[in-house]
This record gives structure tokens, sequence and C-alpha cells, in this order.
């Protein structure tokens, strides 16, 4: 496959948008020999925190020896970076080398009447290809959106699914309340299965242990963590019969993420996987997942967060609430038009100095500046336009003197770019975060 086939068949699997099915996955998974059923998996659904888990999850069993993968969707920062196993991802030869098997399945699927696949689609396989190919012991795989027809829910019956909470998002989708999108998301729930679940709000709960007693599959509920110490250098909690698990990912919610992973690692050590008390404390203490609270300087503070709806939003002002009491931020945003930015500009406004607005680049769904701008006018807030990534963080600098805390937050798709200018800006002055 050359590289004009490669760019012209990712362009037809772009141009195919998101399809709610499994037909093609299923096409695919027989045409490639089910690399799907060569691991052992945990399946995550849910609304938010959902990266969080996988990140204590996939630490923790690589702390107990296991040859873990993990997969999740889109990339946060760089391409590549979703699909791996253990501290290493998914290489460029080796996602050709699978991208040319897909590509040869498509086209069969397409000769027999069939539809093309999706870019998730395709990033999916790969990532069964990867996991079978490297032989992974067990595999951590977040649900791109829903479940019930989401392409990862291709897979067996997991050993634990795991359902993070579950809010209003993607309504136009997978349905206009809670407990419709949950049934969406309960799809996930296989026969044999152990299942884990938040506590969840309205009728999410209901729904899924529903669905658990239709499958004959085991539910349980993550217990609250307790006497919650929170800080900007290391957090603590108890949990059960445990005390002080320590955790280096930030935000008031970490500590409910990181409880809910241990119930989840609990259904594992139930299902017969060694996991040791020590691994589960080195996992997470150790593990990392960017763009969730993450502080990229200090003195003054420099934070960005992948809050893009209103429960994200609720959480991220919560945070900032703790750690920093009634000090004020310069915020830049940038959102995609489906989100509910109404919701999340008015959630954030009491922490806001001054707003810099900008449209995600490259981005089709990207939510014009202006119109966000509009918006944030129009609840008193002192709003400036930026026509790039680039010009959005000089504004800030400037703004900020080397004074005032800097918040970027909103769309992953441009949070990225953020940090890598974040990164050369240091790199210039010499300067240690």
């Amino acid at each position: 496959m050359t590289e004009a086939e490669e760019r012209e068949f990712l362009e037809e699997c772009r141009s195919a948008g998101s399809v709610m099915d499994l037909d093609a996955m299923h096409f695919l998974m027989e045409e490639l020999g089910h690399p799907e059923k060569a691991a052992a998996y945990i399946h995550i659904a849910g609304t938010n925190g959902k990266g969080s888990v996988l990140a204590y999850l996939r630490s923790i069993l690589n702390e107990a020896g296991l040859k873990c993968g993990y997969y999740f969707s889109p990339a946060v920062f760089k391409p590549g970076e979703q699909t791996g196993i253990g501290g290493r991802t998914m290489g460029c030869g080796a996602a050709r080398r699978y991208l040319e098997e897909i590509r040869n399945a498509a086209f069969k699927m397409r000769a027999a009447g069939g539809r093309m696949p999706t870019i998730f689609e395709v990033e999916t396989a790969q990532a069964f290809c990867f996991f079978r190919e490297r032989k992974a012991d067990i595999a951590v795989v977040e649900c791109g959106m829903g479940g019930r027809d989401d392409a990862t829910n291709v897979i067996p019956a997991p050993l634990v699914c795991v359902f993070t909470p579950i809010s209003n998002d993607h309504v136009n989708i997978l349905g206009k309340n809670t407990g419709e999108i949950a049934a969406v998301k309960a799809g996930i729930i296989k026969p044999g299965s152990r299942v884990v679940s938040s506590p969840q709000d309205g009728d999410a709960l209901s729904v899924i242990r529903k669905k658990c007693e239709s499958c004959g599959a085991e539910l349980r509920i993550a217990e609250e963590p307790g006497n919650i110490r929170y800080s900007l250098r290391e957090q603590s909690f108890d949990y059960g019969g445990y005390k002080a698990f320590k955790t280096g990912l930030k935000g008031v919610f970490q500590p409910y993420n990181a409880a809910l992973a241990l119930t989840a690692a609990e259904a594992l050590i139930q299902s017969g996987i060694d996991i040791s008390e020590d691994a589960l404390r080195r996992g997470l203490k150790n593990a990392v997942w960017p763009g969730r609270f993450e502080i990229l300087k200090k003195k003054p503070y420099m934070i960005i967060d992948g809050a893009h709806n209103e429960a994200a939003a609720l959480e991220l002002e919560r945070s900032i609430r703790e750690y920093f009491k009634d000090e004020r931020f310069i915020a830049v945003v940038g959102v995609l038009k489906d989100k509910d930015y109404r919701k999340v500009l008015k959630i954030m406004r009491p922490h806001i100095d001054q707003l810099i607005v900008l449209t995600p680049p490259d981005n089709p769904r990207a939510l014009p500046a202006m119109e966000l701008a509009e918006y944030a006018v129009s609840l008193g807030s002192r709003v400036t336009c930026a026509d790039s990534v680039e010009e959005a963080y000089e504004m800030a600098e400037l703004l900020s003197g080397g004074k005032e805390n800097i918040l970027a937050f909103g769309s992953l798709s441009w949070l990225g770019r953020w940090k890598t200018e974040a990164g050369k800006k240091d790199n210039k002055n010499g300067r240690r975060k």
C-alpha cells in the first residue's frame, strides 16, 4: 500500500462520519481472523471520567505484572497514543501493516454491498490486531460513544464492565435523558461479566441494574471514598478497609474515579486475576492521564482541562474552588458546536477575570469564536477573540503578566496544541515548570 493509497483510504473512511451499528465491525473481524478474541477485556462506558479510570486500571494491571493493552478514542494529544501495551504505544509500522489488512477487508465489504468503515472502526480494528500480535494478557477498552452500537462492543463478554457517571451528552444521538442514554451504554453488559458502576444520578442506575438482571451479570456499586485530602501535589483517600491511597492525578473527582477503579480491580481479583495491595497502591499513585486538570506551570499556575460539557464543567469549577478559593483566572476556551457551551460558561463565569475565546482548529464541528464571544459578553465577561491557539497563548501570557493564573479548557482537540506551545515557550526561556 502506497502513501497515496493510505491517504485516499483514510479520507474515504473519514467521510463515512459516525455510524452507530456493528455490521461493518463484525465483517472486519471475520475477515481479519477475529483479533478481538485474543485477549481478556475490561470495557468502560459512561459520560465523564472514562479516561481517568482507564489510566488507573492500566497502571494497576501493569504494576501487577500483566501485559496490559489499552485503547481509548480519540487521541488526547498525539496521533497513535490511544493504543498501546504497557508503557509503549502502537508504532507507525505496525499501524500501517494492520491498516493494509483492514483496507483489503473493507474493499471486500464494499464489493459485497456493505459500506466503508468509519475512521473509528478502522482505529478500533487496529487496536485489536495490535493486542493479538503482541499477545496482551488483558486490555482496558473505552467506548467511543454510547456502548451497545459502539465499535468496541464486538469484543466477547468482558471480565468486567465499568460505568463511570452518566449524564446528558450526545443527546441528539444517544437519547434525551440519562435513562435513555444509560440504556444505550448498558448495551456493553454481557452474560458472564461482572459489572461495577459509580453511584449514578437519575434513572441510570436502575437501567444498569435491570440490564444486569436480564444478563445474569453481577453488579457492584463503588463505595464513596472517605477521608479525602485534596492537594495540588498529591491527593489521598480511604477506601473500604484500606487507608491513605494516593493519586498524583489532580481534580476533586479523582478520588471518586480512583475508587471506581479499585472496585473494578476487586472484581478482577474475584475473576482470578492476581493483584496485590502493593500493585493497587503503586498503580493509583503512578497513573498518568493528560488534559484533565493538568498543571503545566506553577508560579503562576497554568492549567489545562478538557471540560466541554456541563458535568465536566461542574467538576472543574469544584476543583478551582477547592484549590484556589476566590482567586480568578485568565481563561481561554474553545468548544465544539454540539456541546452546551452556554451551561459551561455560566458554571465557570465566577472564576474568570478575563476570557479569551478561539475556534478549535481543523475541526468541522468547531463552534466559531465569535458565537462563543457573543454569549460570554451577555454574561458580563470581558472577552477577546483569538485567531489561533498560538495567538490565544500569547494573549493569555500578556494579560497574566507573570502574576495571574491561566486556565485553558474546553475541547481536547486544541489543548494538545496549547500544551505544545507551553513547552516551546519554556524551552525558549529556559524555564522550569
